[in-house]
């Protein structure tokens, strides 16, 4: 019982943390990252923060937000609109900024995709 509880809790927890930093994030950063990721999405099989946060500093180098978390709310916004989904699997971040933490590897759906990854 309290297994369900503390699960519960934490899934309340996590959902309003990504709130917060959806509401906090730069509007115009918040748009470009949603256009890009969706861009990606038709032109790669696989995506991750990295390839969306890459293409941002290369196309707009002068569109910021306060945190890189903010891309959590991006990836979640896509998958919702169909346009990827998980893998389970993860890769190195390779962003000096991301102290090779363990990054999500999403696939897009525009792809035909069955039993490929």
């Amino acid at each position: 019982m309290s297994e369900e509880r503390s699960e519960s809790e934490g899934d309340r927890l996590r959902d309003e943390a990504v709130a917060k930093v959806d509401k906090n994030a730069n509007v115009v950063w918040k748009l470009i990252a949603d256009y890009v990721l969706k861009e990606l999405h038709e032109r790669q099989f696989k995506i991750t923060a990295d390839d969306v946060c890459f293409e941002m500093e290369d196309r707009f180098p002068d569109v910021t937000t306060h945190e890189p978390r903010a891309f959590g709310p991006v990836f979640l916004r896509a998958k919702s609109a169909g346009l990827i989904v998980p893998t389970g699997r993860y890769i190195k971040s390779m962003r000096p900024q991301g102290h090779s933490r363990p990054m999500r590897v999403w696939l897009s759906t525009h792809w035909d995709t069955a039993g490929e990854y």
